[in-house]
């Protein structure tokens, strides 16, 4: 959800994405908090209204998550890594 509140006109350089990334983190917090108190703190109702907002964004990240799990990039170094930990 922070990429709602990315601002990509602000990624010229490394310090200005990683500025605007915390910033945007905090501002989905704080949009979150908004609502759960709009929604008299009950969770269920905050639950749904963020739902109701965003649950194609909700949809897609549920789908590439499963669809990193099922293979993720570098699997093979990855299952590497965790059987036989770093040989080097």
């Amino acid at each position: 959800m922070n990429t709602e509140f990315f601002d990509f006109n602000k990624i010229n350089s490394d310090e200005e994405i990683t500025e605007n990334t915390k910033n945007s983190i905090i501002t989905s917090i704080e949009h979150v908090l908004e609502i759960y108190k709009k929604n008299d703190s009950d969770l269920d109702r905050t639950h749904k209204e963020l739902e109701q907002m965003y649950s194609d964004k909700m949809q897609n990240n549920f789908n590439q998550f499963m669809k990193y799990l099922e293979g993720p990039k570098n699997h093979d170094k990855l299952i590497e890594f965790i059987l036989y930990g770093n040989r080097n």
